[in-house]
């Protein structure tokens, strides 16, 4: 499969970054990204493999319309066109709960962005349960974002995932990295976010074993992941998935160093 795996932040040089990771989201909020000068040239250096994804900023993810709303989608979409993202991510905050007019008002939202060549998905924060979640997500043509270390992967052959940095789970762990590897088995494509660190070791193990026919095979016939909080015994030696959170040695090279991207000398979007 087609795997890319990166982080909400750059430390250091766009080009040693891109040397270790294929992905990078970039979280649009107000004041938080270089200018778009420098996000060109983060687009220049890197290679064509390289995937931005652009993550609409939380005042858009109200789905409230105003002058604010309106703001922060334009100011997006710069970023969006500056980049050239193959990815639009929408997360609706929870205020945004099921009913007709959050339907309505995200329809709207999904209409007004430029899609040719990118894919939008859809990140529901509070009470959504995942039924409601999948079948909104299908109606709009939306790929349904999920951490796959707590939860499945939702239907389609291309996955978006953000792995959460909550307690133990800011590290990317060894067994979590084979955990999502297991969910991501048998997709086209997979986008793996880590919020936390841990992700070029992530990548690494991911890749590996889903090059590994045997471990995509005891993947797709159930025998690696059972019910979710089940211990499975398998030849790869897979632990609890509901509890995959162990430490591992050390983190990523560099993750330590320099600043992110919302430091960048002052160079502030505007």
């Amino acid at each position: 499969m087609d795997l890319r795996v990166g982080t909400t932040r750059v430390r250091g040089p766009i080009e040693r970054y891109a040397t270790r990771l294929d992905l990078l989201e970039l979280r649009a909020e107000p004041g938080a990204l270089p200018r778009a000068s420098t996000l060109r040239a983060y687009r220049r250096t890197v290679s064509d493999r390289f995937v931005f994804s652009v993550l609409l900023p939380c005042v858009v993810g109200e789905l409230e319309p105003g002058e604010a709303f309106e703001a922060g989608l334009r100011q997006a979409l710069d970023v969006v066109q500056a980049v050239e993202a193959r990815f639009i991510v929408i997360q609706t905050r929870p205020a945004a709960t099921p009913s007709k007019r959050t339907e309505r008002r995200l329809g709207e939202l999904v209409e007004r962005l430029p899609r040719e060549g990118r894919h939008v998905a859809w990140e529901p924060r509070g009470l959504w349960d995942p039924s409601q979640q999948t079948a909104l997500a299908a109606r709009l043509g939306l790929i349904l974002v999920r951490d796959l270390r707590r939860q499945g992967a939702p239907p389609g052959p291309i996955i978006y995932s953000r792995l959460l940095a909550l307690g133990t789970g800011a590290r990317f762990s060894v067994d979590a990295a084979e955990i999502v590897a297991a969910r991501l088995a048998g997709r086209e494509a997979g986008y793996v976010v880590v919020e936390g660190t841990g992700a070029e070791r992530g990548a690494a193990v991911m890749r590996e074993r889903l090059a590994d026919e045997e471990f995509v095979a005891d993947a797709l016939s159930g025998l690696i992941l059972g019910p979710p909080g089940s211990v499975v015994g398998s030849p790869h030696g897979f632990l609890d998935a509901g509890d995959d959170e162990g430490d591992d040695e050390g983190d990523d090279e560099g993750d330590d160093e320099g600043d992110d991207e919302g430091d960048d000398e002052g160079d502030d979007e505007g």
